[in-house]
């Protein structure tokens, strides 16, 4: 519909109608691909920006390390950078403090992008106003950049994260299992460079994605016979609902007892999970560009770190 009005000379930028703003101040525009450069010229001044890719495994438009420094810096940011993605995996009630508004967006924005495949679902606020901080004790997950000015209850189940100490204060639901944590450990030392770090995707980038392809691997090799078993009889979308809770069921029983099927079960109990798994269990013909490149990702054995291996899908040692 935006680009019929486009046609017809209306003009769309971001889901806004301009004509009324483009009598007095002229807007000229670029179209680019998702993660190109995008610019915006608005009465003389020019505004850059990069279109974000759809789930693009590849890129970031806000590269994690530098975004969330010291966070997610080695040597030292592992176990904090650990403990963020574990917090966003299970949807905690994550908060990013800093003195700097500036950096909170960036950082917000690079902090969904830890759980690629996967998507932020829940609520996601990267600059929280001040005056709007009685929702830090709202009684579901979200995502917050708040400024440390503000004060953060812990007692509500928060776990924050210092932008400026690299510090983090709060008590995890779960923290990621001990293979995944050495997992994320070494590939931050040693990335295994699959992607251009011009593209954003820089160590912390690829450690998270190593940790979040050897997690869901185990469920991508599931999905045939969770779909297959699904009653077709209620319609498409109740047969996609069986399917998803089949694939999260046996997801769970596939891990040992002990931390693993912990951290399984709090994950499958995410919209997060269930968006994904909702992709992942249909036939590939229905599936979008972003998970046909996760499926090929998951052929890459990230257990030694340095240069990953791509062959036999196998699970974390």
């Amino acid at each position: 519909r935006e680009r019929e009005r486009e046609r017809e000379g209306g003009g769309w930028i971001g889901g806004a109608r301009c004509a009324e703003l483009t009598r007095d101040w002229p807007i000229q525009s670029s179209d680019p691909t998702p993660g190109d450069p995008w610019r915006l010229r608005c009465a003389g001044t020019l505004v850059e920006a990069r279109r974000p890719c759809e789930r693009s495994l590849s890129a970031r438009v806000e590269p994690p390390q530098a975004a969330l420094a010291p966070l997610a810096s080695a040597p030292r940011g592992g176990a904090a950078l650990s403990a963020l993605l574990a917090a966003l995996l299970v949807e905690q009630k994550v908060v990013l403090v800093s003195t700097d508004p500036r950096r909170l967006a960036a950082a917000a924005h690079s902090a969904s992008s830890l759980l690629l495949p996967l998507r932020w679902t829940q609520t996601y606020v990267p600059l929280l106003p001040p005056l709007h901080d009685a929702v830090l004790c709202a009684p579901f997950p979200f995502l917050y950049g708040v400024l440390s000015a503000q004060s953060v209850d812990l007692s509500t189940g928060v776990v924050c994260f210092d932008l400026d100490r690299g510090s983090v204060d709060g008590k995890l639901l779960a923290p990621l299992p001990p293979a995944l944590a050495s997992l994320l450990e070494r590939t931050l030392r040693a990335p295994p460079s699959l992607f251009a770090e011009s593209q954003g995707c820089d160590a912390a980038a690829q450690a998270c994605l190593a940790v979040t392809t050897s997690l869901l691997r185990g469920a991508l090799d599931l999905r045939k016979e969770a779909w297959a078993g699904a009653s077709s009889d209620g319609g498409e979308l109740e047969r996609l609902d069986e399917a998803v809770d089949a694939l999260a069921t046996a997801f769970i029983e596939s891990k040992p007892k002990g931390a693993e099927r912990r951290f399984a079960q709090l994950l499958c109990e995410t919209a997060t999970f269930k968006e994904w798994a909702g992709h992942a269990v249909q036939p590939r013909d229905r599936w979008p560009a972003w998970m046909a490149e996760f499926d090929r990702l998951a052929a890459t054995d990230f257990g030694g770190g340095g240069e990953a291996a791509v062959g036999r899908r196998t699970t974390v040692a």
